[in-house]
């Protein structure tokens, strides 16, 4: 290391960068592994990255398709309310019609029963 070292500083006792071309063949092979290692390492991550923004994308559209689902569930459960109320304000509407026609014979007879008797004390006296 000191050799190397040493072979870097220049005449002046300065220290110089480091070039390739300085290193020895076994470190010029380390070096070339390392960056084929990077090179592949950083494939990867950009590839599981791509995975991970399409798993997402396809989760997000999973998710869409999910909500349009129970809200289209929601609106046929919401449809059928309507028209169950509906079908219960025309009953109403019947039986309030039918209530105020008894009501009317009801009235007419409890007339008619309370004047038969003052006719017939009038037709008595």
């Amino acid at each position: 290391v000191e050799a190397r070292e040493a072979a870097l500083m220049t005449d002046a006792g300065r220290r110089t960068e480091a070039r390739i071309k300085d290193l020895c063949e076994g470190d010029k092979a380390k070096v070339a592994r390392l960056i084929r290692k990077l090179a592949v390492t950083v494939t990867e991550r950009d590839g599981a990255l791509r995975e991970v923004g399409m798993a997402k994308e396809v989760s997000a559209k999973e998710e869409a398709r999910r909500y349009e689902g129970r809200l289209n569930k929601l609106k046929a459960q919401n449809k059928a309310l309507v028209d169950e109320l509906q079908r219960t304000k025309a009953k109403l509407g019947q039986c309030m019609a039918l209530l105020k026609k008894f009501q009317a014979k009801l009235e007419a007879q409890e007339k008619e029963a309370s004047d038969t008797p003052v006719k017939a004390a009038d037709k008595a006296a």
